[in-house]
């Protein structure tokens, strides 16, 4: 005998779903029932649940180690800064044989906080102690978006630059530690160095660009004091008439 019945995935079962679906009233709420969704999803539900669990747990486990790294960062950072501080640079990178220096809180916490504060003396050192490529890796390795500190450490890389006569990348690091943070002290600092490095690279109109953005923006500054003798000197560089 042939079967008559039609399966349920049969396009007339189909249609006649899509009919109900269709002659809901759109202003009809539909019922939702937590117990309808979990029987239908339970699989779905669980390992959801689990998966979600084991992110916070590692979270918290991430969050619990990296303080207690954190903690032992500064109890290592801190001698060493001391030493720093009182121009014992020797020291502050090294150690004393006893307390920690900071190349080691470097390598061992860079990601932490004093670990990134590391990078950045050693970076400065470095530049003091004319070891230009070393001061520029250092500096690069500190992240941390400190209003002051992060223009200081991108003018650090920049004078770095300057030092091996690599004037291109000098100017580029000037104008990033200028531009970072709007304020009196670093900004027009920054601006004024880059400046000075255009006018090594020949570039006499983006110098006077530069020294302008100080007269306009920073007028009040010890930088500015003098700015319009660099602007007309540009001008003249570059063969502008006032």
């Amino acid at each position: 005998m042939e079967n008559t019945e039609k399966p349920e995935n049969s396009l007339e079962n189909t249609e006649v779903i899509a009919e109900k679906v269709r002659n809901i009233p759109s202003n009809k709420p539909i019922a939702f029932s937590f117990t309808d969704f979990f029987e239908r999803n339970r699989k779905m539900v669980i390992y959801g649940g689990i998966g979600l669990g084991v992110l916070i747990v590692a979270a918290a486990g991430y969050f619990y180690y990296n303080s207690g790294r954190e903690d032992e960062a500064q109890k290592a950072f801190f001698r060493a800064e001391r030493y720093y501080e009182l121009d014992s640079v020797k020291l502050a990178l090294k150690g004393d044989g006893y307390a920690t220096g900071m190349e080691d809180v470097a390598d061992e916490y860079g990601n932490t906080k004093a670990g990134q504060d590391a990078h950045y003396y050693i970076g400065m050192a470095k530049l003091r102690e004319g070891k230009y490529q070393d001061a520029i890796d250092n500096l690069q390795d500190f992240h941390l978006k400190s209003p002051i500190v992060y223009p200081l450490a991108q003018g650090g890389i920049a004078d770095a630059y300057s030092q091996l006569k690599d004037y291109e990348s000098a100017a580029k690091y000037y104008m990033k530690a200028a531009e970072f943070s709007e304020n009196d002290f670093t900004a027009p600092k920054f601006y004024k160095k880059a400046g000075l490095t255009y006018e090594k690279l020949g570039d006499f109109a983006k110098a006077k660009e530069v020294y302008q953005k100080i007269k306009d923006k920073y007028p009040n500054t010890y930088v500015a004091r003098d700015i319009d003798k660099w602007i007309q000197r540009a001008n003249a560089e570059n063969g502008f008439k006032d």
